[in-house]
């Protein structure tokens, strides 16, 4: 296969549905071998991940309720990137979902959430020496907060009993950095 150029050619876009947190678009397009078809997927703005180590070792996660699921979803605390640097959404988040603040915020990198479905790039961040307060969170955000000792965390994102794949992930991700602070 010849991935040197754009294999994709869109000749039509049409937005189906339009807000500020998502979009879903309906994109005609020609294929490599001159064929047209439709492809469906949704826009979404970046969104950031938030992994936050206390200093007595334990990682905050909330447990959220997810309506498209119909579940409460075990999670690290996140959400969309505005008018902002990822880094300050990054503390915004943490301020907002656990009312979190942190000695040092680190980037730790980036990725596609759903490639094939979704536009939107995920960061990740990890925030060390974080302390609790107050939080601030949306109407719409139905969650609780827990400090969950850093190894149970982490072997809820191995065992599957977080299953939020993104938090899973993002948890194992950090795992080399929460095992640096945990030995001082």
């Amino acid at each position: 296969m010849d991935r040197s150029g754009q294999p994709w050619q869109t000749v039509r876009h049409r937005y189906v549905y339009r807000n500020p947190h998502r979009s879903f678009v309906v994109e005609g397009g020609r294929i490599q071998d001159g064929a047209e078809t439709d492809y469906a997927y949704m826009e979404a703005p970046a969104a950031v991940l938030v992994v936050p180590l206390t200093g007595d070792g334990q990682l905050v996660l909330v447990r959220q309720f997810r309506i498209p699921v119909r579940d409460w979803v075990w999670e690290v605390p996140a959400g969309g990137v505005g008018d902002e640097a990822p880094e300050a959404a990054a503390r915004r988040e943490l301020a907002e979902e656990v009312g979190g603040t942190c000695a040092e915020l680190q980037a730790v990198g980036w990725w596609y959430g759903l490639p094939s479905a979704l536009t939107s790039q995920h960061h990740l961040y990890f925030a060390s020496g974080v302390d609790l307060g107050e939080s601030h969170q949306e109407p719409t955000e139905l969650m609780e907060i827990a400090r969950i000792p850093a190894e149970q965390a982490l072997e809820w994102a191995r065992n599957g009993e977080i299953r939020s794949a993104e938090s899973a992930y993002a948890l194992l991700r950090c795992e080399p950095l929460i095992r640096q602070h945990l030995r001082g």
